[in-house]
C-alpha cells in the first residue's frame, strides 16, 4: 500500500451521540452483505476497505465482563 496516498484522505467529522447501536448494526448487516466474496487480505483497497470485523472485534471487547 502507498502510504503517501493516505495524506489525501480527509477525516470526517461524526457527532458520535446521533449514532444509535441498531444504526451500527445495521451498518454491519449491510457490510457484510456487500462483502462477496469475503475480504481476506483486509484492507481490500484503498478507500474500499471493509471495517466491520474491526467494528464488531470492538464491540464484543466493550461488552465482555471484566475478568
Amino acid at each position: 500500500m502507498n502510504l503517501s496516498a493516505l495524506a489525501c484522505i480527509r477525516p470526517i467529522r461524526i457527532d458520535i451521540r446521533k449514532i444509535s447501536s441498531a444504526q451500527i448494526d445495521e451498518a454491519i448487516r449491510r457490510a457484510k452483505k456487500r462483502n462477496h466474496p469475503p475480504c481476506r487480505d483486509w484492507p481490500r483497497s484503498l478507500g474500499q476497505t471493509t471495517v466491520y470485523p474491526l467494528v464488531e472485534n470492538i464491540l464484543a471487547a466493550r461488552d465482555k465482563p471484566e475478568a
